[in-house]
Formats: C-alpha cells, structure tokens, sequence
C-alpha cells in the first residue's frame, strides 16, 4: 500500500520517465490512532512534509483519512480552495428572500438589501440572531427585526451558519401609510 502524489507523477514526467511503473513513485501513508490531538498530528505532518494520514482505530481497521488542510481548517476554519464552489455570502433565493451566511457583516447586509441593519454590541447576522434569542438559537427559530423575518437554518457547535432572511412587504407599506 502506498500513496501517491500528483504532483510526483508530474515531476517524473517533466524528466522524461515515461516507461517508469507508479510503484516507484509510491510513498508510505502515515498511520496514526485515532485518538491523536490535532497538534500533534499537524507537527508530525508539517515536519515530515506529509499531506495526509490514514486513521487507525482500536482494532487496527481504518477509521478515515485526515489531510493537512483538514487539519487547518479544524484549526482556522474553512479554507477556500480551487476544488471548493464558492458560494455568495448573501444569496437571493425568491423575490423577498435571502440566504444569509451568520458571519456576513451588518453594515455589509443593509448595503445589499438596502435596508438598516443594525444592534447593540453585535456586527455580524449571527450576533442579531443570538441577541434576539437571548440563547443560543436552534435550527428553525425565526425571529422578527422590522419588515424582516430571521429564520435560522443551520447551526454548527453554537454557531449560527446560515439564515433565510424573509421581507414582510405587507408590514413595511402598512407602516408607511400609517406615517
């Protein structure tokens, strides 16, 4: 067993080893148990220039397979790469609806959605989602800010991921004749 690396087979290449078998270019995985710390793991992989591990269980089966980047997301959060569709952190989804990632920016969301946004001590869409909660809120809450309904759709270890944000047009035009 072995891995093999790309980016190997495309050096080889370069040099002009065309009839050389894959073996050759094979490198030994990396076992660990699966109950090692993140930390450690990221040091054995960086100081050894390994880009993966293959997970061993209690009983010598295999439990997954962790890369580097894994690790560095567990650590920094979600990295954005080539092989990654990039989502918009505001999507429009129906004429008055809108998926909102939890960190977009409040400022930033009113710019979008021309509207005010805007609360005591919290700047992001997840920091007005948990300060009208008053908790931690769960998936399908929904909470009202002005003409907008916050509906919470993906919660992550307390942390708000996404919401739909639905505009109430009925409320806003009975508020504007009433003024």
């Amino acid at each position: 067993m072995g891995i093999l690396y790309a980016k190997d087979l495309l050096h080889a290449l370069a040099e002009g080893a065309t009839d050389a078998g894959i073996f050759e270019f094979r490198r030994d995985p990396l076992f660990v148990p699966e109950v090692m710390r993140i930390a450690e793991l990221f040091d054995i992989m960086k100081g050894g220039r390994v880009h993966m591990a293959i997970v061993v269980d209690e009983y010598g089966g295999t439990a997954g397979l962790v890369t580097l980047e894994d690790l560095l997301e567990e650590i920094v959060g979600e990295i954005q790469d080539e092989y990654d569709e990039e989502t918009p952190p505001i999507k429009q989804e129906g004429e008055d609806t809108f998926l909102v990632e939890g960190q977009v920016n409040l400022e930033d969301l009113g710019d979008v959605l021309g509207d005010s946004f805007h609360a005591e001590d919290v700047d992001t869409v997840a920091g007005l989602a948990l300060s009208l909660a008053g908790e931690f809120p769960e998936e399908g809450q929904t909470f009202r800010y002005g003409a907008w309904d916050l509906e919470v759709l993906g919660v992550e270890e307390h942390r708000v991921k996404l919401l739909r944000l639905r505009h109430r047009l009925e409320e806003q035009k009975s508020e504007e004749e009433g003024r």
